[in-house]
């Protein structure tokens, strides 16, 4: 007799170690944003020899609009930001007025920086993610805003509390 609850139970487990992590995509007038979770590096002896993190891109739009008024992203130009667990640390002290958070690394010209802030004036009701990138080697700085609904902003906090145990291995 064929067990069902068998094969499916197989089937479940082969798609699970075969899938890739999705991407959680976000497309504004101003700018789209994308957060997709990457995995730790696993060394020898199966240990952790990097903790994973949530890779966030953001784009500025292309003001030029094509004849079929579509919208155009400059993903040439985005700014990412690897949002480690370190970060989430700091962002769940208060995930309705997160913290701003830098990252810098040693003899590196670029500096990064988040931002979570509550929107005002007509992005009032909303959060506003800005991203940051100062460069000290020609003093250059650029910052790409994406407005977040309530709902969107509520999706990301449950998937940074979904993804928290899986970047340090805790579990897969």
């Amino acid at each position: 007799m064929l067990n069902y609850s068998n094969q499916q139970n197989n089937y479940t487990t082969k798609i699970r170690n075969t899938m890739k992590p999705g991407k959680f995509r976000i497309y504004k007038a101003s700018a789209a944003a994308s957060f997709q979770y990457v995995p730790p590096q696993i060394g020898e002896w199966d240990r952790i020899t990097k903790n994973g993190c949530v890779m966030i891109e953001v784009a500025p739009i292309n003001e030029k609009i094509s004849s079929n008024q579509q919208r155009y992203y400059q993903w040439d130009r985005k700014i990412l930001f690897a949002f480690g667990i370190n970060d989430l640390t700091e962002f769940f002290t208060n995930p309705q007025n997160p913290p701003s958070i830098l990252h810098s690394k040693p003899n590196s010209t670029i500096t990064k920086k988040i931002e979570f802030l509550a929107g005002e004036g007509k992005y009032e009701g909303t959060m506003r993610m800005i991203l940051h990138e100062y460069n000290k080697s020609n003093s250059g700085h650029r910052h790409t805003m994406v407005p977040l609904s309530i709902g969107e902003f509520a999706i990301l906090i449950q998937l940074f509390t979904a993804v928290a145990p899986k970047m340090i291995g805790w579990i897969e």
